[in-house]
């Protein structure tokens, strides 16, 4: 029986539109988005960041060493919060869960996003309050099972108990892997059905 339910947030809770992201900070500093991009999100910079390795001021001043240019808090700030909206249908869905499940949320994301949070997606950070997790608060990605290892007994859940749910086919894989029981996001209507099938929505 699926007591627990874990969701994730980038295109699943939220509707994320990295390019947007990297247009707004290529225009605030001058740099091209595909630099910003290759420096940043694909060099694996962020992938450590997410396993909490630097506070958000090392952070930043990580990534304004690496693009050369000074990095203004607030404008990476709200290039996050702009691209980054709540889903309605899946903000009322949760809100009906809360009524009969525990949850929460684990977001692949390093300290700045834990840190500034309630600014860039409040209705989330609101929805879940103390349950609402980055993996560096973990100390783990979730391409790592150490981040299911961590999180779920730190939440007192059982793992054949926990539904995970996340559109990222290789964290659904590590999460099953740890034996946690998984949906593979796609729609908030196939969610709806797996749901009513595991018996918890009518």
């Amino acid at each position: 029986m699926i007591k627990n339910i874990l969701f994730d947030m980038d295109d699943v809770l939220c509707a994320y539109n990295f390019q947007d992201r990297l247009d707004i900070i290529a225009d605030a500093t001058g740099v091209s988005a595909v630099v910003i991009e290759d420096l940043i999100f694909t060099s694996g910079f962020e992938d450590t960041a997410d396993t909490g390795i630097f506070t958000t001021d090392q952070y930043l001043a990580e990534i304004a060493e690496r693009l050369g240019t000074p990095i203004d808090r607030d404008m990476f700030i709200r290039a996050r919060a702009e691209t980054t909206i709540p889903d309605p249908e899946m903000i009322q869905l949760v809100s009906t869960l809360q009524k009969t499940h525990e949850l929460a949320a684990l977001t692949n994301n390093g300290w700045f996003m834990a840190d500034n949070a309630h600014l860039i997606v409040p209705e989330i950070k609101d929805l879940f309050g103390d349950r609402f997790f980055v993996s560096a608060q973990v100390g783990a990605s979730k391409l790592s099972t150490d981040s299911f290892n961590t999180l779920i007994p730190r939440l007192g859940w059982q793992k054949d108990e926990t539904l995970f749910v996340d559109d990222f086919t290789p964290y659904i894989a590590k999460a099953t892997e740890a034996g946690v029981r998984t949906h593979q996001f796609t729609t908030v209507d196939s969610l709806k059905t797996d749901l009513r099938r595991h018996g918890i929505l009518d």
